[in-house]
């Protein structure tokens, strides 16, 4: 009985060594450190003329104020219209995109609607994301 038992303990104690010993040649798999998301660019086409300073609000998030420096943006601005060029990760995009705009020297609204027109352009070879969000002002 005795020899029965040790040999038992033996044969757990070397399926033990082996899980263990097993485990450690498994390679570990190391994550990049990437965005949750990917970037987009979200430009907003206006068809009159931007204020000189505008503060940029979308779906209640402020992702532009000129006046105190806040965002990663380009803006066009020419006599008859303008363009507002956005980098942005895809995690603040909705379902629909609702646009606020501001003069922020003023404080005075130019533009505002819950539902913009949008139009989603994916580049064929870099897959980097474009939406034109048109405004009807």
């Amino acid at each position: 009985m005795k020899i029965l038992i040790s040999f038992f303990a033996l044969f757990m104690l070397a399926a033990c060594g082996n899980s263990v010993e097993d485990r450690s040649q498994v390679p570990t798999r190391r994550h990049d450190k990437s965005p949750l998301s990917k970037s987009e660019t979200w430009s907003i086409l206006s068809e009159r003329p931007l204020p000189l300073k505008v503060r940029v609000l979308i779906n209640e998030l402020e992702f532009i104020n000129e006046c105190t420096g806040i965002g990663q943006y380009v803006i066009e601005r020419t006599s008859r219209n303008g363009t507002i060029h956005i980098s942005s990760n895809q995690t603040f995009r909705d379902e629909y995109f609702a646009i606020d705009i501001f003069d922020c020297e003023g404080n005075s609204k130019f533009y505002s609607q819950a539902y913009v027109d949008q139009h989603l352009i994916e580049h064929p070879a870099t897959g980097a994301v474009s939406i034109i969000l048109r405004l009807k002002n």
